[in-house]
């Protein structure tokens, strides 16, 4: 490995190094503000309970208490079963108005849901019963599926529509902080260990290759001495038999120091950091993009990415991009259909549907992986010759 290869591969380490020690320090700042809002709010009495129209805007994990109207109750069809989407009104608005607010409930909930439905109804009418609800805003991770299946129901959400989470085991429990205010911060900071570790793993590898290839070189000196003099002893001289064990002392430390400076060398690539990039870019694509943007923001960054990163483009220039992005899976998608036939229909429209960030990190790990193979003919043919 060259010395720039070295020193750019030490800089890259060392800004990688800095991001995730910014990014763990600003996670440690949000995580303390979030237990300081929840001890804040466990701290005060309940809020009182207003009507569901009078609610003002609030914040993602802001706690709310209203009278609420259930005007429909919607299947969602998730991973884990059948989750609920229940559309709240106003009590005073009239039926089938927009929904001003939803509760998303997973299939683990539901009995808990409808025992606190039972036990929080003011009243009944025939657009639905008027309930309490104390819950906090929340936005649901199956958010996508929630609309898509409002909207086949006929009852499209608006923009505007707040997400309530009830507090279904107590309101301590409901305020208190999330599990990611404690996850992200160990994340990061075993990621950061590890980096550190790794990098000084090859810090002391490359000054043991160092090592090695000196003595390597006072190593050829003896030998080439041993074979001079090797050359001038007639057979069966005194001195042969000391001289053939000496060089064959010679041969097996060098044997040893070879070893030693190739894993030094072998230590310099560092691929692990690439490997698990791809990985975290493919598993953050299978994510639902709202609530990942979300979780980002609450528990890493401290504002909105969407926001923060969003870009002014012509609508034609988006339309062309998200074809652009479909492109791989589509592609895919036919080959498999055009393979296995008519019946393959549904494992190909499941891998129409992957995001791209699943096939640029399947195409990272295979460029990885054939300059693996190559580098390992290239010291096949080195070794041969």
């Amino acid at each position: 490995m060259s010395q720039f290869r070295y020193a750019l591969g030490r800089l890259m380490g060392g800004l990688l190094a800095m991001g995730l020690f910014a990014l763990l320090l600003n996670a440690l700042i949000l995580s303390q503000q979030h237990f300081s809002q929840s001890a804040q709010a466990l701290s005060g009495p309940q809020p009182p309970r207003i009507p569901l129209g009078q609610m003002s805007p609030a914040g993602q994990g802001a706690e709310v208490h209203v009278t609420a109207r259930i005007d429909a109750a919607i299947d969602v069809a998730v991973p884990g079963g059948t989750a609920r989407l229940v559309l709240l009104s106003d009590p005073s608005g009239r039926a089938g108005s927009p929904a001003r607010a939803a509760v998303f409930v997973s299939p683990a909930d539901l009995d808990a849901f409808e025992q606190s439905v039972a036990a929080n109804t003011l009243s009944a009418s025939e657009s639905g019963p008027v309930i309490a609800l104390n819950g906090a805003v929340t936005l649901p991770y199956w958010i996508d599926r929630a609309e898509s299946a409002a909207a086949e129901a006929k009852r499209p959400l608006a923009s505007g529509v707040v997400f309530i989470r009830p507090f279904l085991a107590g309101r301590a429990a409901g305020l208190a902080p999330p599990l990611l205010s404690y996850v992200v911060p160990a994340a990061l900071a075993a990621l950061l260990v590890a980096l550190l570790w790794s990098e000084l793993g090859r810090m002391l590898a490359r000054r043991r290759a160092m090592q090695a290839y000196a003595q390597l070189q006072h190593l050829d000196h003896e030998t080439g001495a041993a074979a001079a003099l090797s050359t001038s002893l007639a057979p069966g001289d005194a001195q042969w038999a000391a001289l053939a064990v000496r060089r064959d002392a010679l041969r097996r430390k060098r044997a040893q120091l070879d070893r030693l400076f190739e894993r030094g060398l072998a230590a310099q690539g560092g691929r692990w950091v690439w490997l698990a990039a791809a990985a975290a870019g493919g598993l953050a694509g299978i994510v639902p993009r709202r609530p990942l943007a979300q979780a980002v923001g609450s528990h890493l960054l401290g504002a909105d990415p969407a926001q923060a990163f969003a870009l002014s483009l012509p609508a034609g220039w988006a339309v062309s991009m998200d074809h652009l992005l479909d492109y791989p899976g589509d592609i895919l998608a036919r080959s498999v259909i055009a393979l296995f036939g008519p019946q393959s229909i549904g494992i190909a429209s499941g891998i129409r549907n992957l995001p791209v960030t699943v096939w640029v990190a399947l195409a990272v790990v295979a460029l990885l992986v054939t300059l693996r193979r190559a580098e390992t003919r290239r010291s096949l043919r080195g070794t041969l010759r």
